[in-house]
């Protein structure tokens, strides 16, 4: 049986890593690491030892048709984009989603998970993203590897 696209994305992620990926999911950067720019959408992903996100470089009709006029968009998103937080500077990860059932119902966002971790100056640092799907395994899946 030949390999899907997918399992070999996977596959060649754990050799780079040299570690296995528990658990993945689509999501959006909100802020709190580093220059990561607020707003992209990549993967999160964690494996044994870390937390990971990676943006891909990515080129639709849309930016290929206003491209002139967008130059310095077109560049960004064209940029890859990753970071690695160790599981060891991790400290606590929080769902937020308290809003109200009438604003969850007209104006449908997803949670926001906020995680806690202590950073290279050895303060706390919130990271802060949304994800389509798995979010609460997601949560309870770094919760479980905190200190």
């Amino acid at each position: 049986m030949a390999e899907t696209e997918v399992e070999r994305f996977w596959r060649e992620t754990e050799e780079r890593l040299g570690e296995r990926v528990l658990l993945y999911s689509l999501g959006q950067y909100l802020g709190g690491y580093g220059d990561v720019r607020a707003g992209a959408w990549g993967l999160f992903y964690i494996s044994d030892s870390a937390l990971h996100f990676q943006t891909f470089p990515n080129q639709n009709w849309f930016s290929t048709i206003f491209r002139s006029f967008a130059r310095s968009r077109a560049r960004e998103e064209a940029t890859e984009m990753e970071f690695t937080l160790p599981q060891a500077s991790i400290r606590e990860a929080q769902l937020r989603g308290g809003r109200s059932l009438w604003k969850r119902i007209f104006a449908p966002e997803p949670p926001t998970v906020s995680v806690y971790y202590i950073n290279e100056d050895g303060n706390e640092s919130e990271l802060r993203f949304l994800m389509d799907m798995k979010v609460k395994e997601f949560v309870n899946l770094l919760k479980a590897r905190s200190p």
